[in-house]
């Protein structure tokens, strides 16, 4: 998104300061960026931008998918969760955070804590 607003600014700066600060994950706003560069003169420059956005509303619609699934997944296996307006995203890091999330059989499969540096302390035998 960084890239097209910089090809934006050097194409066309006006059009650039036209579009809100997080408006490109909109369609509409894709649309109406995509009709203003078509009317630019044809250049290298012009190419590259529209092929971004071609690719911010192709990864939109895969975001907006991806999101749809999750929401789904939550509203099946914990629906209180939806009922309290709680996000899907938001949900989802909840689920993970208090189902342990670790598919590992033993504790041999764990990787050894954070706080011991890398290596597992050992017992202390007196």
């Amino acid at each position: 998104m960084n890239r097209l607003r910089w090809r934006l600014l050097e194409l066309c700066p006006e059009l650039e300061r036209s579009v809100e600060r997080g408006a490109l994950n909109r369609a509409r706003v894709l649309d109406r960026l995509d009709r203003r560069l078509r009317k630019l003169p044809a250049g290298a420059r012009v190419r590259v931008a529209r092929e971004q956005v071609v690719q911010l509303r192709s990864l939109t619609r895969q975001i907006e998918a991806l999101h749809r699934e999750l929401g789904e997944l939550v509203k099946a296996h914990r629906p209180k969760l939806a009922e309290l307006g709680c996000g899907a995203l938001t949900a989802a890091i909840l689920i993970g955070d208090t189902t342990g999330g670790s598919t590992a059989s033993n504790d041999e499969d764990d990787p050894p804590p954070a706080r011991s540096g890398g290596s597992r302390q050992q017992p202390t035998t007196y």
